[in-house]
């Protein structure tokens, strides 16, 4: 992949669980990771359902991070996206290819 094709920037945000002013536990998105991504249009089979749900749905590119993909989602232009899947090709951990739907 060129590296100029990593032009947008994206917010990894992972959910931390805080506690509250009454001891009890609150859970809260914040900002882990600011990275450079390619950003297009999701092709997957299942896009025109999506599509008539209103919900926008992308395949993210970004170097690669360890990261346990449950508790992360995706910020881009001040909307979230939840992840669905994601791949590290050839298992070579140079990138991570995303697919996520906007929440």
């Amino acid at each position: 992949m060129n590296p100029g094709e990593l032009r947008n920037l994206v917010e990894i945000q992972i959910l931390d669980n805080q506690s509250d002013e009454m001891g009890g536990e609150v859970q809260n998105w914040s900002t882990s990771y600011m990275a450079w991504a390619k950003i297009e249009p999701s092709s997957n089979y299942f896009y025109a359902h999506f599509q008539e749900s209103g919900k926008e749905r992308l395949r993210i590119t970004i170097r690669y991070l360890d990261l346990n993909m449950d508790k992360v989602r995706i910020q881009y232009r001040n909307k979230n996206y939840k992840i669905n899947s994601f791949d590290n090709p050839d298992l070579k951990n140079e990138y991570l290819v995303i697919d996520c739907e906007e929440e």
